[in-house]
């Protein structure tokens, strides 16, 4: 069910576009964000296809889809539709099969990073991104990421990962007023934001030639 009518728009503003919906949802918060289906940029998406979508023939087919303990993927849900309720629909039914609550909350958490796959921090991150919920406060987040050789996908990202660094919020927001360099490339900032513990819990790197 993921992107919804994101898959409508996406690229239709070009860099800025992309940049800055990145950094909205950065600025909002990952914590906000994972696991929610009303979010500020999904209502403005869910706008743009009210006032620019009237006479296209927009249908949506969403699936919703189970993890099993044993890694199988199994379809819990097929939901078919114009409307936004196909997706909020979907978005309930996901989040009855997809939420988990550990308790109490781990407080070291090992991510294993498949090499063939990530390269660089700008993807392997995902390790922060998708576990930032579930290790406790003061704990650490170990990620293994024998792949990872770089930081960006390319020498622009790559150099401004390198000179800014994964600080906490305040900071990012700091920099991207004080740096035109960043200011251009926002979408590096939001990565930053989404790559910071905030000082909540620390993240051990295990890379493979860093």
């Amino acid at each position: 069910m993921a992107n919804y009518n994101k898959n409508v728009f996406i690229g239709t503003g070009g860099s800025a576009g992309i940049n800055e919906s990145h950094y909205l949802s950065a600025l909002y918060g990952m914590e906000r964000i994972m696991g929610r289906c009303d979010t500020p940029l999904r209502r403005i998406l869910n706008e743009a296809q009210d006032r620019f979508c009237r006479e296209m023939p927009l249908m949506f087919v969403l699936t919703v889809v189970e993890s099993l303990t044993d890694g199988t993927k199994v379809v819990r849900g097929l939901y078919v539709g114009d409307s936004h309720d196909v997706f909020y629909r979907a978005g309930e039914l996901s989040a009855q099969v997809n939420r988990f609550v550990v308790q109490p909350a781990p407080k070291t958490v090992v991510v294993t990073m498949n090499p063939t796959k990530y390269k660089r921090t700008w993807l392997a991150n995902k390790a922060i991104y998708r576990t930032r919920m579930l290790v406790a406060d003061g704990g650490t987040l170990v990620v293994i990421a024998p792949g990872v050789h770089s930081f960006g996908e390319s020498s622009t990202v790559d150099q401004l990962i390198r000179k800014y660094g994964y600080v906490p919020t305040p900071q990012v927001l700091q920099r991207v007023a004080e740096n035109p360099d960043l200011q251009e490339n926002l979408g590096t900032a939001a990565h930053l934001i989404h790559g910071t513990p905030e000082g909540r819990f620390q993240v051990v790197y295990a890379p493979g030639s860093l």
